[in-house]
């Protein structure tokens, strides 16, 4: 029987410590990046590592020379694959984690009157969206200085969309940033972080949209759930991850309870499994789900509309009102619905008379 020579035995001894990364780390990598990427990676890394291959192309006969050059290009396939499945989700410490922007912009509301509507949209969509701190602070202070504004009727929160990647409203809580926490106070400053821009979004005096197409994971879905509605497309899938990754579901996670009940919110953070939007329409997470995103877009905007009829501040006094109803009992709910109906007579009832005079008109003029 042949022997390999010493060069030869060398470069094998060399293959033989070749090391790809392993399916089971691109699956977990990719199940909360990229899905597109996940199938791509375990459908072309080798089953055998490049040394089995050697040892067996070998063992059929094969020149080893050949062998050694098999190897060497499925080890350079697998580096590749590799770079495919994080590109755009890892890059340098830096860039995971200060990449991105929150943008906002306001329009005239439908109204024709003075008051305006505000669209944020987080910009992230190289890495699905996914909210680092520097993207939550900046959340959160948009939706702060929002807030202040008396003209605000509404306000959309949505992803950006990037033709080459898959559709996000945002993956959630950067995972990288989080894998990097080792300590009590640096963990509790990164999730008060995440509630902070959560709360930011309950507290709007104003309705609140979330606008879903794509990937809702995480915390990303705790933001949704603290928005008044949520509608997505039907391609758009959600998921509470986290105790896949060692950690609980907290912050507004508690949110869900309200909105689809205990024993289907224990499915969603005890499973961390992924549902489709139809599925969550059922539930009724969802309001409503839609064929495409241009389809989602133009529902949206009928609901911003029907907002926009109503009266301003009748709707900021809704809005209090719904807001103590989720977080107090039913006697005290009751007694602050009466002093907020009184309260709008305050000034002489100048909205409601104006708001009931016009619905007054309307109805004589179809007479």
């Amino acid at each position: 029987m042949a022997t390999l020579s010493s060069p030869s035995s060398r470069c094998l001894a060399n293959l033989r410590r070749v090391q790809l990364p392993s399916r089971r780390f691109f699956s977990q990598q990719c199940a909360v990046s990229n899905v597109a990427s996940r199938r791509l990676i375990l459908g072309a890394l080798p089953v055998r590592s490049p040394a089995r291959n050697v040892r067996l192309s070998w063992a059929r006969g094969c020149n080893v020379e050949v062998a050694q050059r098999l190897a060497r290009q499925q080890a350079r396939r697998g580096l590749h694959v590799a770079r495919v499945c994080q590109q755009g989700v890892t890059a340098s410490s830096s860039d995971k984690n200060n990449s991105g922007d929150i943008i906002c912009s306001v329009t005239p509301s439908p109204s024709g009157d003075e008051r305006t509507v505000a669209t944020v949209t987080i910009s992230n969509a190289d890495r699905l969206n996914s909210l680092n701190s520097m993207l939550i602070e900046k959340l959160t202070s948009k939706l702060r200085s929002l807030a202040s504004d008396p003209k605000l009727s509404c306000v959309v929160i949505k992803g950006a969309i990037s033709e080459s990647k898959v559709a996000a409203f945002s993956s959630g809580a950067n995972i990288f940033e989080m894998a990097a926490i080792n300590n009590y106070h640096d963990a509790k400053d990164f999730i008060s972080r995440l509630h902070g821009a959560c709360q930011a979004a309950r507290d709007l005096p104003v309705v609140t949209i979330a606008q879903i197409h794509g990937l809702c994971f995480g915390g990303a879905l705790e933001l949704a759930a603290a928005c008044d509605f949520r509608y997505a497309t039907h391609e758009s899938t959600f998921s509470m991850p986290e105790t896949k990754f060692g950690i609980p579901s907290v912050i507004e996670a508690r949110l869900l309870v309200n909105i689809v009940g205990w024993q289907r919110t224990k499915e969603l953070v005890y499973l961390a499994k992924v549902y489709d939007a139809r599925e969550m329409e059922k539930w009724g997470l969802v309001d409503a789900c839609y064929s495409s995103a241009q389809q989602l877009q133009e529902e949206v905007d009928k609901v911003v509309d029907l907002v926009a009829a109503n009266g301003p501040g009748a709707m900021r006094a809704q809005k209090r009102l719904v807001k103590l109803w989720e977080e107090t009992n039913l006697a005290f709910g009751v007694k602050a619905g009466v002093d907020a109906f009184a309260s709008m007579f305050s000034d002489g009832g100048l909205e409601p008379a104006k708001y009931m005079r016009e619905f007054t008109e309307r109805k004589h003029a179809k007479r």
